[in-house]
Formats: structure tokens, C-alpha cells, sequence
């Protein structure tokens, strides 16, 4: 893989956009807004897939799967389930105000635990590449976050959406970690 290849700065964004969608996603109240900002995630992890595809062109699969699953069958999925009742979520453990918080100190902790000193989690050259360590850092951020989901909503739809962001947190890290490693031509 030819990481100059890479746009650095939109993989950048679009990876600390995720961390943005993933907190809509947990702390929004009204379910329908959180099934949203759930959809604008996959969106762009898709983006994210394609523009690593620049230079592995076996991710476009993987980007048109994730499309497939991730943008349209599980917000369909949700919404249908909602579709005729209450949209606003069930009373979560913590308030709103203790949950940003204990959220944003998550982002935090967790951002700074894996960009900085990333090279233990991916002791490769490519590991060392800013853009690496910081598509790994939100990799790391989005999966603690869908933790934090599960752990402290009781709503159903949340913490399937806790659940979704979990899998998006490791499907970014093994993208991360293995886009050089799928073959260029595999079908």
C-alpha cells in the first residue's frame, strides 16, 4: 500500500467526524435523531473505505458491503422497529449532563491511550503514519463509546445502536490494520 496515495487530511476528517456521529448517536434523546446520526456514521465510514480504495481497489467491496449493511438495512431495521411508537428514549441510567461528561472524558482518555503511543497496538511502519494512528484512535474512541451505550442505556433501540457502534469501532480498526493486506485482486 502507498500511503502517499492516501488523502490525509479527508481520511483525518471524515475519521474525526465519526467520533462526533458517535456521541449524537449515544447522548440524543429522541431515537429517530439517534437512528440518524447512526446512518451519517456508516456514511462515512463507507467514505472512509473508498478512500483508502485510491489505493487498494479490493475495498470498494468492502465499501459497497458496508453500504448495503450498514447505511441501509439497519437504519431500516431500526426506524421499521420504532415506526408507531414513542420515539423518545427510555430513561437512561445517568442524566444527560454526567453522561456528556463521562462521555467526553471517554473521548479523551481513550484518543490519547491509542494516537499517542500507538506503535505498541500497531508496531509496523505504517503503524507510525499519522493518519494510521489516528484512524486507529477513533477506531478505539467509537468502539468505547458503543460500550458505554450498552452499559448505561435501557432502551432497546439504544443499545442495539450501542451495539452497531462497537462493530463500527472494530471494523475501523481492522480496516486500519489489514487494508494493506488484502489482495488487489481476490474475486
Amino acid at each position: 500500500m502507498n500511503p502517499g496515495a492516501l488523502h490525509t487530511g479527508l481520511v483525518e476528517t471524515l475519521s474525526l467526524t465519526l467520533v462526533i456521529t458517535s456521541v449524537a448517536a449515544v447522548e440524543m434523546r429522541r431515537l429517530k435523531f439517534s437512528i440518524v446520526a447512526y446512518l451519517c456514521q456508516a456514511l462515512l465510514i463507507v467514505s472512509l473505505l473508498l478512500s483508502f480504495a485510491a489505493v487498494n481497489k479490493a475495498l470498494y467491496w468492502w465499501a459497497a458491503t458496508a453500504l448495503v449493511t450498514k447505511a441501509i438495512l439497519t437504519p431500516w431495521f431500526l426506524f421499521r422497529s420504532i415506526r408507531g411508537s414513542d420515539d423518545h428514549e427510555l430513561k437512561p441510567v445517568i442524566g444527560f449532563v454526567p453522561s456528556a461528561v463521562i462521555a467526553a472524558l471517554l473521548m479523551m482518555m481513550f484518543f490519547r491511550l491509542t494516537h499517542g503511543p500507538g506503535a505498541f497496538l500497531a508496531p509496523t511502519e505504517m503503524g507510525r503514519l499519522e493518519v494510521f494512528r489516528t484512524n486507529l484512535a477513533v477506531a478505539s474512541t467509537v468502539f468505547v463509546l458503543g460500550l458505554y451505550a450498552v452499559l448505561t442505556r435501557r432502551d432497546a433501540i439504544k443499545a442495539v445502536i450501542g451495539l452497531c457502534l462497537l462493530e463500527n469501532g472494530v471494523h475501523l480498526a481492522c480496516r486500519r490494520q489489514h487494508c494493506s493486506e488484502l489482495p488487489r485482486k481476490w474475486w
